[in-house]
C-alpha cells in the first residue's frame, strides 16, 4: 500500500490517494475533499498547498500523519482522519482575503494557497513529541501527542520565513535541526538552526556556508553522531562536527538546487530541483573521518597515507546482457538488452567510465576502497610518476587485496609513467585500471574479481579471460603499499541475498573459472615464447642460406601451426576466414562465460570439454618444447660450428 499526494485536484483541495498494489486501484482518502474554486484561501475550511507533509509514525507504522494550516492523524489509512492541532499558521486575514495567482491570473489548481504547515515530524525518540513548521515563520511542538501546542519558533528567525525542513536528530532526544528560506523576500542568506532542548531554545549554525546560498533542507546521518548535510540553491554541503562548520561538496555534482535529502543506509541520495537523483554511493570513509578526527575536514590529509574502512559488499552478478554493452564508445540503446544512450570512456586512471544521456547511472559494482595520500608523499609520488615506472621508482606503491589465507588476489599500480608512449600492442598488456597517486582523497572500485590471464600484446581474443573470476564470499583484505607504509582495512564480501547457492558450490565455480584463466596465461605465455623466438629465426633465414636458410623455414613453419592452433596470428588479424575459426584460447575463454554464467557448480558437460581443451594446449605447448629442445638446438649447433651468435 502507497500514500501519496497529487497536488489539489482532482479530489480537491489538499488531494491525497491510496494506492493497491494487489488490484492497481486509487482511492483518493483527502482530508476534507472539498473542491478547489477560485476563491480566497479564507473561504476554506482547511487550506492545503500544492505539497504538503505525508508521513507515518515511526512508532505505529498503522499511524498516519499529514497537513494542511492543521495537523492531522489518521489510524485506519485515512478513512477518517482526527484534527490534533489549531491552526498552526499566522493566519493572516490579509494575506488569506487575496485569490491565489490574482488578480490579472487566478492560479487554477491552488498550488499557491498560502498560510500552510509545510514540515512535520515525530520525534525518533519518544512517541508523541510533535513538532510543525508553516510556510509563514512558525514552529509548534506537541509534547503530548497533539493535546497543546506551544509556539517555539526561533527568536533569530526573520518573520515571515519560509520553515523548509524540521529534522530530529536520530542521537540524541529532544534535538532539532530547522532550515528555512527567504529568497521570496529578496533575503539570500542560510538559515539553519540547531535545538537541543526541543524548541526553548536555539542556535543559528550557518558558518561555512556562502552569504547568498539559501538552504532548503538539513539532515542528520542516522549512521553517524554529528555528521549533518544541507542541500542548497547552489549544492550539497556537510558538517563533520553538528554544524559548527560547513564545508561545500565538491565532486562531479552540477550547481543546482537541491531540494531534499535522504540517507538511505550507507548512501547519501540527493533530490535536485531539473538535474534528476545523484547519489553519494558510499558514506563509510566519510563517517569514519568524522569519528576518528572530529575536528578536521578533509582536507587536512594528516602525515600518512591512509585507508578507510569497507562497507559491507555485495556480491552481484553482471546484468544478463552486460556483455553486449560496448567497451569505448557510443551506444543508442538500439542493441539487446540496452536501453540507455551511452558514452564510454576510460578516465585518466583506466576505469571505464559510463556516461548515459538519457538514463541515471546505477552504484559501481563491487568493494568501494578510499585512501589519502598527503599532500608530500602524493607530490613526491606524481614526481616520480612523470620520470620513471612508478614500479621502480624509491617509494613504490601498489593495492593489494588478499584472500583469508592471504594469498594475493588482485594488485593495482599506478600508471606506468611512460604509458602513453607504447604502441598500441604494448598497451593491450597493461590498460589499467590504476591507482590514482594524487594528494588527497582517492578511490579505486575493485569489482571482486581475480587478476586476468597472462595478456598477449594486441590480442583481444580471450576477453572473457582478461579479467579473472569473481572471488568467492568471505572476508578479504585490502593491503595499501606506500614506501614502508602498509595500512590495511577489512573487506566482508556477502553473495547476493536472493541466491541460495551454497559456499561450497561457489568455490568449486571459482576453482575451475581460475584453472580455465591458468590455463589460457599458459598458451599465452607459450605464445609470446613462440614469437621471440620466431623473430630470431627470421633474422637468421634472411641472413643466411643453404642448410641454414632450410632448417629455418621448417622451424617457421612448425611455429607458425602452433601459433594458429591456439591463438588468432597477428599478422592474420584482418584475414576473416582466419577470425572465423575460434582458436583454444578463445574457445576456453567462451567456455569461461558458460561456467560463469549463474551462481552454479560448474555441470559435468563444462568440465568433460575442458578438459579436452586443456589436453590440447598441452598438446600445442608439448610441441613448442619439442620444437626448442630438438630443431632450434640442431640448428643452434649448426650455427656454433660457423663461429656465430645461436639463437636464444
Amino acid at each position: 500500500m502507497v500514500v501519496g499526494a497529487v497536488g489539489s485536484s482532482p479530489g480537491g483541495l489538499g488531494a491525497l490517494q491510496k494506492y493497491d498494489h494487489r488490484t492497481g486501484q486509487i482511492q483518493l482518502i483527502n482530508v476534507w475533499p472539498q473542491p478547489y474554486t477560485v476563491l480566497a484561501p479564507s473561504t476554506f475550511k482547511y487550506r492545503f498547498p500544492w505539497t504538503f507533509p505525508i508521513s507515518f509514525s515511526p512508532h505505529d507504522t498503522k499511524t498516519l500523519y499529514t497537513c494542511g494550516n492543521v495537523a492531522f492523524r489518521s489510524a485506519d489509512m485515512g478513512h477518517s482522519w482526527e484534527a490534533i492541532s489549531p491552526d498552526l499558521t499566522r493566519n493572516d486575514a490579509e494575506k488569506l482575503a487575496v485569490i491565489s495567482g490574482g488578480p490579472i491570473t487566478s492560479d487554477t489548481s491552488g498550488a499557491e494557497i498560502y498560510g500552510t504547515i509545510f514540515t512535520f515530524r515525530e520525534s525518533i525518540h519518544q512517541a508523541g513529541v510533535l513538532m510543525a513548521g508553516s510556510d509563514d515563520g512558525l514552529v509548534h511542538l506537541s509534547v503530548d501527542n497533539g493535546k497543546s501546542w506551544k509556539n517555539v519558533t526561533p527568536k533569530a528567525l526573520p518573520e515571515w520565513s519560509f520553515v523548509r525542513t524540521l529534522e530530529p536528530s536520530p542521537h540524541e532526544e529532544g534535538v532539532w535541526y530547522l532550515a528555512a528560506t527567504r529568497y521570496k523576500l529578496d533575503d539570500f542568506a542560510p538559515y539553519i538552526f540547531v535545538t537541543r532542548n526541543n524548541g526553548k531554545t536555539w542556535t543559528q549554525i550557518t558558518n561555512g556556508i556562502d552569504a547568498n546560498d539559501y538552504v532548503r533542507v538539513v539532515r542528520a546521518d542516522p549512521g553517524c553522531k554529528g555528521l549533518l548535510f544541507a542541500g542548497t540553491e547552489m549544492g550539497l554541503y556537510f558538517s563533520a562536527n553538528d554544524g559548527k562548520q560547513w564545508q561545500k561538496w565538491a565532486g562531479n555534482l552540477p550547481v543546482t538546487p537541491i531540494y531534499d535529502l535522504k540517507v538511505k543506509d550507507d548512501d547519501l541520495i540527493l533530490a535536485t530541483h531539473g538535474r534528476g537523483f545523484w547519489v553519494l554511493d558510499d558514506l563509510s570513509a566519510l563517517r569514519e573521518w568524522v569519528v576518528t578526527e572530529p575536528k578536521a575536514l578533509p582536507r587536512a590529509l594528516g602525515s600518512s597515507p591512509r585507508l578507510f574502512s569497507v562497507g559491507l559488499t555485495y556480491r552481484l552478478l553482471p546484468d544478463l546482457f552486460g556483455q553486449y554493452e560496448v567497451g569505448e564508445g557510443k551506444s543508442y540503446g538500439l542493441g539487446i538488452g540496452t536501453g540507455a544512450i551511452t558514452v564510454a570512456k576510460k578516465n585518466e586512471n583506466g576505469f571505464l567510465e559510463r556516461k548515459y544521456l538519457d538514463a541515471g547511472a546505477g552504484r559501481d559494482r563491487g568493494a568501494i576502497v578510499y585512501y589519502t595520500l598527503p599532500e608530500n608523499i602524493g607530490n613526491r609520488l606524481l614526481a616520480k610518476n612523470t620520470e620513471n615506472s612508478i614500479a621502480n621508482s624509491l617509494l613504490p606503491m601498489r593495492l593489494d587485496f588478499l584472500d583469508s589465507k592471504n594469498n594475493l588476489v588482485r594488485a593495482f599500480h599506478p600508471k606506468p609513467a611512460d604509458y602513453d608512449t607504447w604502441d598500441d600492442k604494448k598497451k593491450t598488456l597493461d590498460d589499467g585500471p590504476w591507482l590514482s597517486v594524487k594528494p588527497g582523497v582517492n578511490r579505486l572500485v575493485w569489482n571482486m574479481r581475480h587478476a586476468g590471464a597472462e595478456r598477449v600484446a594486441g590480442n583481444k581474443t580471450a576477453g572473457s579471460a582478461n579479467e579473472g573470476p569473481l572471488v568467492s564470499p568471505g572476508v578479504y583484505t585490502a593491503r595499501l603499499v606506500v614506501g614502508e607504509r602498509v595500512p590495511t582495512t577489512e573487506i566482508k564480501i556477502v553473495n547476493d541475498p536472493r541466491v541460495k547457492t551454497s559456499l561450497k558450490d561457489l568455490q568449486a565455480q571459482e576453482k575451475m573459472l581460475l584453472a580455465m584463466r591458468d590455463k589460457i596465461s599458459e598458451a599465452h605465455k607459450a605464445v609470446n615464447k613462440l614469437r621471440e623466438l620466431r623473430e630470431q629465426v627470421q633474422s637468421w633465414k634472411k641472413r643466411t642460406q643453404g642448410a641454414i636458410e632450410s632448417a629455418c623455414g621448417d622451424i617457421l613453419k612448425k611455429l607458425d601451426a602452433i601459433e594458429d592452433a591456439l591463438i588468432l596470428p597477428g599478422e592474420q588479424k584482418d584475414n576473416y576466414n582466419l577470425i572465423l575459426r575460434s582458436r583454444l584460447n578463445e574457445v576456453v575463454a567462451t567456455l569461461m562465460t558458460v561456467v560463469n554464467s549463474a551462481d552454479a557448480k560448474p555441470t559435468k558437460a563444462t568440465q568433460e570439454l575442458f578438459a579436452e581443451h586443456s589436453a590440447e594446449i598441452d598438446a600445442e605447448i608439448a610441441k613448442l618444447d619439442a620444437v626448442v629442445k630438438v630443431d632450434v638446438a640442431a640448428l643452434n649447433a649448426t650455427i656454433a660450428e660457423m663461429g656465430v651468435a645461436a639463437v636464444g
